[in-house]
């Protein structure tokens, strides 16, 4: 079986055109890259708070980019893929049992509703609200996107062949056009870029 690629190097691509036009990624894999950009900005917000809380300014042009990161590109175009397209197939290849599939469901829609009230937050200036807010998300993103992962990098899901991925790939596909159109991931691997950038995290993208 063929080894789980890098998930910083599979991103990589989509700044080439590698994964829009070209080759489709293999589901598995396009999700864990997209987990990339989420952990990514997950860093940048966890850093972001932690220097608030020592005093540093209030930028809220930082926080109006992490609003547009999870309720455009998490929410519209990750959440659609995993709960629309990537469970089902999980549960119809019993992978996943529909009580997990429904459990996960439960988790983002808890995080939905705490992005809805971040948004409130920054829109509103109400900024208190809105670290509040971030303490909360930070804690349960981390742990759904492990528990998340363990699914996703099952050895059996690794296995499944070619073949099984070729009407999710399509899904993907329309899910990323109708939501993001001709701008693609790229727009979103910018946007992390430009929010680790702002908080001086490099590491994560020592490639570019």
């Amino acid at each position: 079986m063929k080894e789980f690629p890098d998930a910083a190097a599979l991103v990589h691509t989509w700044a080439e055109g590698g994964s829009e036009g070209g080759e489709p990624q293999r589901p598995d894999e396009e999700l864990w890259a997209e987990h990339f950009l989420i952990r990514s900005v997950v860093e940048a917000m966890r850093e972001e708070a932690m220097v608030l809380r020592e005093g540093s300014p209030l930028r809220p042009a930082f926080w109006e980019g992490v609003v547009d990161f999870i309720g455009n590109f998490v929410h519209r175009v990750h959440r659609a893929k995993e709960e629309d397209v990537f469970f089902p197939v999980l549960v119809e290849q019993g992978l996943i049992d529909s009580e997990r599939e429904a459990h996960l469901h439960d988790e983002h829609s808890h995080l939905k509703d705490l992005t809805l009230e971040l948004c409130d937050g920054v829109s509103e200036g109400d900024w208190e609200k809105a670290m509040r807010v971030v303490a909360r998300y930070l804690d349960l993103m981390t742990a759904h996107l492990d528990a998340e992962e363990r699914h996703m990098r099952n050895p059996a899901v690794r296995a499944l062949p070619a073949e099984e991925w070729k009407d999710v790939q399509r899904s993907f596909g329309a899910i990323e056009g109708r939501v993001l159109g001709e701008s693609g991931r790229r727009e979103y691997l910018e946007l992390t870029r430009s929010l680790c950038a702002d908080v001086e995290i490099t590491t994560r993208f020592e490639g570019d």
